[in-house]
């Protein structure tokens, strides 16, 4: 085998091991997603930015927190959120479906509950340390209230 045949397969085998590596056990991760979310009920709906911080427990398990920012025509509110994903790994490296548990706090200054419900969703890895990230939320308010929230977040996450 010639030097330059040698040094394609390495070449090859290195680009592949960096995309089928995806997160690890010990990985952080840095994101901001963007949502758009709307009540069942109807009306007008809402624009959120999130920042989320979350630490892979094993190489499919994370939890994480962040803080969110939510703008409408009225005002702007500021939140947090808490997460738990698993995430299914694929053999190809490159796609990351989850499904996962969020509680979410729209406004610090309200008297609700927060809601809490289901995501699933799915990471696209650009490289071994970067993703694009699209999902879908639905939330139960967990103060009685009737009407339950529908998210659809895009963004971007960086494992550090």
């Amino acid at each position: 085998m010639n030097k330059f045949t040698l040094s394609s397969i390495l070449l090859v085998l290195f680009f592949t091991f960096q995309l089928i590596a995806q997160q690890q056990k010990g990985d952080s991760e840095l994101g901001i997603n963007g949502y758009y979310f709307a009540s069942t009920s109807g009306g007008s709906g809402v624009g959120n930015l999130s920042f989320k911080y979350g630490y892979f427990f094993t190489d499919n398990f994370e939890a994480g927190i962040g803080p969110n920012f939510t703008f409408s025509s009225s005002k702007t509110t500021v939140g947090s959120a808490a997460f738990f994903q698993y995430s299914f790994l694929s053999g190809d490296g490159t796609n990351v479906p989850y499904f996962g548990a969020q509680y979410f706090k729209n406004d610090f200054d309200s008297d609700d509950s927060g809601a809490a419900g289901a995501t699933l969703g799915i990471k696209f890895y650009l490289k071994r340390n970067a993703a694009f990230d699209i999902g879908f939320s639905y939330l139960f308010p967990l103060d009685n209230a009737e009407n339950g929230l529908i998210f659809i977040a895009a963004g971007l996450f960086f494992i550090l």
